[in-house]
């Protein structure tokens, strides 16, 4: 890379470019200037387009010393070949039987095979470096010095493969027209059946006979210059090794191993399932009502691949065949992280029982009255608390509720409705600094593995907590034709969405236990001052964790200034969204046949973070920040509003016997709106001044 320019650009797979390198720590230059902090520059690791307060001319020395030049947003850096490829068979059979006039029953039989091949090497290519040598390992000169580039260290083949089974049995009775009204109940059941199994490949040298070793090392790396224009991709059946050091090349033949580094996972999940429903509409169709009640139940099997494979693998291992790693012991939440490595994950059995039901009542006059109430379930999943034992399914109901009007002879319709929904206990992955200070050695434990000396036990490596989310709002909709030709439809949103009760078990271990894990931050060798800020007094030779413990408590502060417990917080939700469209379709004319249309799609201002983080300048030492007194948790960021135009047209040529021809256009953007969309907020130095301390 040419000196003090940012080290490096990344491209992710969909097209979006990145920079790494500069500003990675405080010696590491930005345009060659050194920042006084690395945090937060937005340099290493961030956007290249639409990034706040990023440092002035990122590249200017890397565009000046090599061929780099920033590249288009809509540029990619990926080979000329399909890198995912998917397929999918199905075939079904349904049995319908009726019997009399209200009777009804059906069986079904589903079978698909689903299957993707994708080539994962994409990902390493996104990294885009300068080829700063200005010989090859031949010892020729490189026609390719200070050309930037795309690598991957290996070429890696992912092949999952889905067999699906689904089986069903429903019957029903229907009666209409009776003097009480018209009914009809169905009770259904079934079973699927899934079976997941996902195989990781790769090209290897094969230059050692013991197979192990290559599937773990020898790999087959790809480079693909930005100048070059055609980048074909094919898997050699021999290469040549060029050694830059001994001066001298072998030919090996090339093999695709088991890639022992990745899981390669197998699974099968069974779910089992049962409902029944009611309808009825009484008072001569006046009032419909409708119920139901479900029952399902998840289990799911996985196996991983076997940990340490090298050891795991026999000698004469055939290079394919995949060895899962044994079933999870009782005692499996009670190991470490280390030793559950070993195993594969404990088999989940999970049962939830749901209800629905609702009415519509129709009014007269083209108005009519609706209420709908509905329980669901996220389930599936084995994750643990804070204290080591099973989180349990989340449920979530919901409800909503409102009026439909038809006017104007059914020429427009109109809908006004609010709803409601609650989770509680909804669970979400808890913070990681619990577990770094419970962790920390001791100074002067230099064990990879320690434990601190104040009694806290080991915590889950990661757990989850819970929290109680609420959401609610309002919405219109008209749907109209203001005249035979002249048609409009709008709608708006007012959604509100809160989350209370936040973590509540990570609050309670924080609220017994702050005094000891601050005992433990000193004990690791960190110095936490006045103002409950931890920096790290020893160096890494004489403490371990000492710059580790340190930033897990300031870590744990800034958190609780973030989320308070009683604290209510809103989502990143719209205040409001809207959408209007209309077109007019012209019947007379020479412009007969042609309908011409446009509409908006417009999103209000999102609260997408606070400002509980932000710092300044230290009036005491202008090398050092401190907290921004004249903001807080209270003091929000926003995404501002954004819309979309839309622009459509269509001609409709009426051909004999009744047949119609007819050519569509749509613009979905048509004021090429391209400005970023945040969805969340991070810490940036003021200005991009690198010199700055401030966040």
């Amino acid at each position: 890379m040419v000196p003090g320019a940012s080290e490096g650009l990344v491209l992710n797979w969909a097209n979006t470019w990145r920079t790494i390198g500069g500003a990675q720590t405080a010696t590491t230059p930005v345009n060659g200037v050194l920042p006084l902090s690395p945090a937060n520059i937005g340099a290493a690791g961030s956007y290249m387009f639409g990034v706040v307060n990023e440092p002035a001319n990122r590249f200017t020395l890397a565009t000046a010393n090599s061929a780099f030049r920033v590249p288009d947003p809509r540029s990619t850096n990926v080979p000329d070949y399909p890198t995912f490829i998917q397929f999918l068979d199905n075939v079904s059979v349904f049995i319908d039987q009726q019997i009399g006039r209200d009777f009804f029953l059906q069986g079904s039989f589903s079978r698909s095979t689903s299957g993707r091949d994708t080539e994962t090497m994409v990902n390493a290519l996104a990294q885009i470096y300068i080829d700063v040598n200005r010989t090859l390992p031949s010892g020729q000169p490189n026609p390719y010095f200070l050309q930037p580039y795309g690598e991957s260290t290996s070429t890696a083949r992912s092949y999952g493969i889905d067999n699906f089974d689904e089986y069903r049995l429903a019957a029903a009775w229907i009666k209409d027209g009776t003097r009480f009204g018209s009914f009809k109940l169905n009770v259904l059941g079934g079973r699927t059946n899934r079976q997941t199994d996902v195989r990781n490949y790769l090209p290897v040298l094969a230059r050692n006979p013991d197979l192990r070793a290559s599937s773990l090392g020898d790999f087959i790396g790809r480079r693909y210059y930005l100048s070059e224009s055609n980048r074909p991709f094919n898997t050699p059946s021999e290469v040549s090794y060029v050694d830059p050091v001994g001066r001298t090349t072998r030919t090996y033949p090339v093999r695709e191993l088991l890639n022992l580094a990745a899981s390669n996972p197998s699974a099968e999940r069974n779910f089992d399932y049962v409902q029944a429903a009611g309808f009825a509409k009484l008072f001569r169709d006046r009032v419909a009502l409708l119920a139901g009640a479900r029952h399902d139940r998840f289990r799911f099997t996985t196996q991983n691949q076997i940990a340490n494979p090298r050891t795991a693998y026999s000698a004469d291992w055939d290079g394919r065949t995949f060895v899962p790693a044994p079933a999870a012991p009782p005692n499996y939440w009670d190991l470490t992280a280390a030793q559950r490595n070993t195993y594969s994950p404990p088999d989940i059995d999970q049962a939830v029982d749901t209800l629905s039901y609702g009415t519509v009542v129709h009014l007269g006059r083209g108005a009519s009255a609706f209420y709908n109430f509905a329980e669901t379930y996220d389930t599936s999943r084995a994750v643990q608390e804070i204290s080591g034992a099973l989180a349990a399914p989340v449920q979530a109901e919901g409800w909503d509720a409102g009026l439909r009007f038809s006017l104007l002879g059914d020429r427009v319709n109109v809908s006004l409705a609010t709803y409601g929904s609650t989770q509680i206990r909804n669970i979400s992955q808890g913070p990681g600094f619990l577990q770094q200070l419970v962790e920390a050695n001791v100074v002067g434990d230099l064990d990879e593995v320690g434990r601190n000396r104040r009694g806290l036990g080991q915590l889950p490596s990661s757990y989850f907590d819970y929290l109680d989310r609420f959401a609610e709002g309002y919405e219109i909709e008209l749907v109209g034709n203001v005249t035979k030709q002249w048609r409009i439809t709008a709608n708006l949103g007012i959604p509100k969405v809160r989350q209370l009760n936040f973590f509540t078990d990570t609050w309670a271990y924080i609220r017994e236990h702050e005094a000891t894990l601050r005992q433990i931050a000193l004990d690791a060798g960190a110095t936490i001052d006045a103002n409950n800020f931890a920096t790290t007094r020893l160096t890494a030779s004489e403490a371990r964790d000492a710059a580790t413990a340190a930033s897990a408590w300031n870590a744990l502060q800034t958190w609780k200034q973030a989320n308070a417990q009683d604290r209510r917080t809103t989502s990143n939700t719209y205040n409001f969204t809207s959408n209007l469209y209309t077109d007019y379709r012209f019947d007379t004319g020479r412009l007969k046949g042609l309908r011409l249309g446009a509409g908006v799609q417009y999103r209000s201002r999102i609260e997408i973070g606070n400002r509980v983080g932000d710092t300044i300048v230290n009036p005491a030492n202008p090398l050092t920040a401190i907290d921004d007194p004249q903001v807080n948790e209270d003091t929000p960021v926003y995404m501002q509003p954004w819309y979309l135009v839309t622009a459509t047209a269509n001609y409709t040529w009426r051909l004999a016997k009744q047949r119609t021809v007819s050519l569509d256009l749509r613009v979905s953007n048509l004021l090429d709106f391209r400005d970023p969309i945040y969805n969340g907020a991070s810490l940036r130095p003021p200005g991009g001044n690198l010199a700055s301390p401030a966040r």
